[in-house]
């Protein structure tokens, strides 16, 4: 038997590996992506997390200035998340190696027996702050801002984390697929109102829902809502709903994180308000706040129980590039031809 050349075994190797992949695009697109909530950077604290394919560390100092950079120290590479004894001193972060010393810019400020090397540059990414959550950009200089969402008269937010085995391309596309809903959610019906709108990095998309539901409290069999999804970049997603039966308008919040190649961890929060056109319905025998906080509750274990659902088909399931879809798959071909933007080509 003639034995192959290894570079002929290489290729061979390579073309398997791309046809088996299930997605055949960067893990890490383009864009902002959740860091941390303002209260997990209190000065002098040093935060670590795994963050678009890479170890980071993030800080806050006194004056309120927020860093997030790579882990690895750029003298000779030990990581310098808390775990591993990096910490915060005088608002700079410190080297447990060596104890070089590096502020907000990245900039090496400070070594115990040299002169600090100007070449010693810690990589940095951009940082911003939206609705007391910290958010960075990975793939270079950002090319968009993230809004400000009013939440005047809107409840705290309460808030979870789940983990997949997934794209984040997939989180938004499942919202825009309403037949899954009626399928594995139980949703009666859901319609998509008006055909998505692009503007740049910014995607919208309005729905109308039905569905029964199943909570005695609540006095009520079934529910219709007008949904919103709002979208800028993969990494900053949320939906308003609007119910016509219950006067409580719910914003659910989904950030999504790739750290490392098909792991994705999400995190989750939702808030509630009393509906500036409604009157409170079901629970209007209980004083306004405690029945918002309730619906609150409500709405974020439905949340929970919804993306559980979803679980298996996520940590399972092969990107098609060229998908079979039917009249009623709603506006799933937009929203990819909306994402290729995101990636580097």
């Amino acid at each position: 038997m003639t034995d192959i050349s290894s570079r002929q075994r290489h290729q061979t190797a390579t073309s398997d590996s791309r046809s088996n992949a299930r997605y055949p695009f960067s893990y890490y697109p383009k864009g902002w992506y959740y860091v941390a909530h303002i209260n997990e950077l209190q000065p002098g604290k040093l935060l670590g997390r795994r963050w678009c394919g890479a170890q980071i560390v993030a800080w806050r100092t006194d004056e309120g200035k927020i860093c997030v950079a790579d882990a690895y120290c750029p003298h000779l590479g030990a990581r310098m998340t808390p775990e591993v004894g990096g910490r915060i001193v005088n608002g700079r972060l410190k080297c447990p190696f060596h104890g070089f010393e590096y502020d907000v810019s990245g900039a090496c400020t400070h070594t115990p027996n040299a002169p600090p090397p100007r070449s010693c540059q810690l990589n940095t990414y951009p940082t911003c702050e939206r609705n007391e959550i910290v958010f960075a950009y990975h793939g270079g200089e950002p090319q968009f801002e993230l809004p400000h969402i009013d939440d005047e008269g809107w409840t705290p937010r309460i808030w979870a984390e789940k983990k997949f085995r997934t794209h984040i391309q997939e989180i938004p596309e499942n919202a825009l697929d309403p037949n899954h809903f009626l399928f594995i959610h139980g949703m009666d019906s859901m319609i998509e109102t008006k055909l998505p709108e692009v503007d740049k990095q910014y995607f919208h998309i309005s729905s109308d829902t039905r569905v029964r539901v199943n909570m005695p409290i609540l006095r009520r069999r079934s529910s219709e809502s007008h949904v919103d999804f709002h979208m800028w970049g993969l990494g900053y997603f949320f939906f308003e709903s609007t119910s016509s039966d219950s006067g409580v308008e719910a914003r659910n919040w989904i950030f999504g994180v790739p750290e490392l190649d098909e792991s994705l961890t999400l995190r989750y929060a939702v808030s509630v308000r009393k509906s500036p056109s409604q009157q409170l319905k079901g629970l209007s025998w209980l004083p306004t706040r405690w029945s918002l906080l309730l619906m609150r509750k409500l709405v974020h274990m439905q949340m929970g129980i919804t993306l559980e659902e979803d679980s298996e088909i996520w940590n399972t399931k092969r990107y098609r590039a060229s998908p079979r879809l039917v009249d009623t798959d709603g506006s799933i071909l937009a929203y990819r031809q909306y994402c290729r933007q995101f990636y580097t080509p």
